[in-house]
């Protein structure tokens, strides 16, 4: 996004692409003005002339970032600029709290802009940090600068001071995310593969309806954020055909958690059911 304007409210986005630009380059927003963003990250390389930062370019005032995150790196393009920092160009009479940065910063050799690059006025900052590993910094304005290792432990973000909300907003686990806090709205979730071979007269999976004859499915579950989809070879938008015979036809089915799926099996006097968990 350019511009996040005017009592504008930003919340629960993500934005991965590589962004390039002149002034007021962000990862996620180039500026955000007397706005907010919360719940939010981007993951993306930035690069720029001035006010360029991993999340967002330029926070102006009075405006708040709160519980955010940036994992790109951030490049100085041409000139001698120094609004640059791992998760904010520049801070102008702004709040920021509850984030991290992790992505390097290249500005002319500088080593202080492992988070705010730049600040003007009256500034807010509690309890942000930044990887002084990845990010090739040593310090950062509004941010305390943390090794990989302990960037990794929730223990960074919830001992006092610190006071991160790790019951409804984070979520760290070692592994998701790469070992980084993650927002619990993006935690992705374990899916089970089941295989069988089963004479079915009809599976019913929400409103499709499929019949089938003796053959051997393969279902294969995976995650999506909008009820459930269906693929297969010569499906139709309402109905799919499973051919004759013995031939392989693989079923995949995009769901929901807690999403159950029935099988009515003409061999089984009860079915099976399969809870996504």
């Amino acid at each position: 996004m350019g511009v996040n304007y005017s009592i504008a409210s930003i919340s629960n986005c993500y934005a991965t692409g590589i962004i390039s630009g002149r002034d007021n380059v962000g990862g996620l927003v180039g500026v955000n003005d007397e706005a907010t963003v919360s719940n939010s990250y981007s993951t993306g390389e930035v690069a720029g002339n001035d006010n360029v930062g991993g999340l967002v370019g330029i926070n102006d005032g009075p405006s708040t970032i709160s519980n955010c995150y940036a994992k790109g790196n951030v490049t100085r393009s041409s000139g001698a600029n120094t609004s640059f920092g791992g998760f904010c160009g520049y801070n102008d009479n702004s709040t920021i709290e509850y984030c991290y940065s992790i992505g390097s910063v290249d500005c002319g050799g500088a080593t202080d802009k492992g988070f705010v690059g730049a600040e003007f006025g009256s500034t807010t900052y509690n309890h942000n940090f930044f990887d002084d590993d990845a990010s090739n910094q040593t310090t950062g304005t509004g941010a305390t600068e943390t090794i990989t290792a302990d960037m990794k432990n929730q223990a960074t973000y919830t001992t006092a001071p610190a006071d991160w909300d790790f019951t409804t907003i984070w979520g760290i686990d070692g592994s998701t995310n790469d070992g980084y806090p993650y927002f619990q709205w993006q935690e992705t979730f374990q899916f089970t593969e089941v295989n069988m071979t089963i004479d079915v007269s009809q599976i019913t999976l929400f409103s499709l309806t499929n019949e089938v004859s003796t053959s051997k499915v393969v279902i294969t579950t995976i995650n999506h954020e909008h009820g459930a989809m269906l693929f297969i070879n010569n499906a139709t938008s309402n109905s799919v055909f499973i051919h004759d015979g013995d031939s392989i036809e693989e079923v995949q089915i995009n769901t929901n958690r807690g999403t159950k799926l029935l099988y009515d099996a003409t061999e089984s006097t009860n079915g099976a059911w399969v809870v996504i968990d």
